[in-house]
């Protein structure tokens, strides 16, 4: 089905606005950020998040394999695991060194916004192959 530009553009602007939304509680921790604490750039899932900066971090210093570097005890590397961090890490790297310590939390940060613009655009496109949901739309007055 063919969805118009009207409702194209808003559909980016409610993907936008839930980007924003989002990342409300990201700028209100790095504006409590002070001389005795410091913000990591993660609200939710900080272990997790950490991890994806420990993987960006082996993307910083060059590598494209992934091994696990909290373990004391050598491990095998895999290449295209977490690659898209190990990315991030590399584009980080075009800033020369060193880098900004928080340009890779930055870097997380837009990836995760441009990431919930691609979601909100697919799953509107996927609604409009379905035809109830289309359907009911029209009846809506979106088009």
């Amino acid at each position: 089905m063919h969805i118009s530009q009207k409702e194209w553009r808003a559909v980016i602007a409610f993907a936008l606005g839930v980007v924003l939304l989002t990342s409300l509680p990201y700028a209100v921790g790095w504006g409590a950020a002070g001389a005795d604490w410091e913000f990591n750039g993660f609200v939710f899932g900080v272990e997790d998040g950490n991890a994806y900066l420990g993987k960006m971090k082996l993307g910083v210093e060059g590598s494209w394999r992934f091994y696990l570097f909290y373990s004391p005890e050598e491990t095998p590397s895999a290449f295209g695991l977490y690659l898209p961090h190990l990315a991030l890490g590399q584009g980080v790297r075009l800033f020369g060194p060193p880098p900004a310590a928080e340009l890779p939390t930055v870097l997380a940060l837009v990836f995760r916004g441009g990431g919930w613009l691609q979601r909100c655009c697919w799953s509107w496109r996927l609604t409009s192959l379905l035809p109830g949901l289309w359907k009911a739309r029209q009846r809506e007055g979106w088009r």
